[in-house]
Parts: structure tokens; C-alpha cells; sequence
């Protein structure tokens, strides 16, 4: 896997919640708990990050995602991805 900027992994999170918007028919720009806001929506997250970065997390790896914020959002993605290795 190439190597992804921080940039990189920003655009890619704020792509993928934007499809999950989209598909709640809610703002892109809403605030998160409004995209995603349960336990299903969280899987959405996670394998369409996954497909996105071609990249799969370690189930032993996985952590809750923080959805404090957005860059929360990618932080915990960037931990997840540094912990899987």
C-alpha cells in the first residue's frame, strides 16, 4: 500500500462520510452524529474506508472510532492503521 498523507487520509474520510450522507439524505456537513449514529452505520464506515485505502483492519486491531469530530474521525483511522500494521 502506498504510502497516505495525512491530507490523503482527510480527503478519503470526508469522501466516504459524504456518500454516507448522502445516502441518509442529511448534509454532508452535518455534524457526525447525524451520519453516523449507531452500531450499522459504523460497520458502513469502516468497510468503506476499507475499500477506499484497499486496506483491511486486523479485527484483533480494531478500535471504536472516535466521532468526537472529523479529524478525531481520522486520527482514530490513522491509530487503527498504525496498529494493524
Amino acid at each position: 500500500m502506498e504510502t497516505l498523507t495525512h491530507v490523503d487520509l482527510t480527503r478519503v474520510v470526508d469522501e466516504v462520510l459524504h456518500t454516507l450522507a448522502t445516502a441518509k439524505q442529511v448534509s454532508p456537513t452535518s455534524p457526525l452524529d447525524m451520519i453516523v449514529f449507531d452500531s450499522l452505520d459504523q460497520m458502513r464506515l469502516l468497510v468503506a474506508i476499507e475499500d477506499r485505502l484497499q486496506f483491511v483492519f486486523d479485527d484483533a486491531a480494531l478500535q471504536p472510532f472516535c466521532l468526537d469530530s472529523r479529524e478525531a474521525l481520522v486520527d482514530s483511522v490513522i491509530a487503527m492503521m498504525n496498529q494493524a500494521g
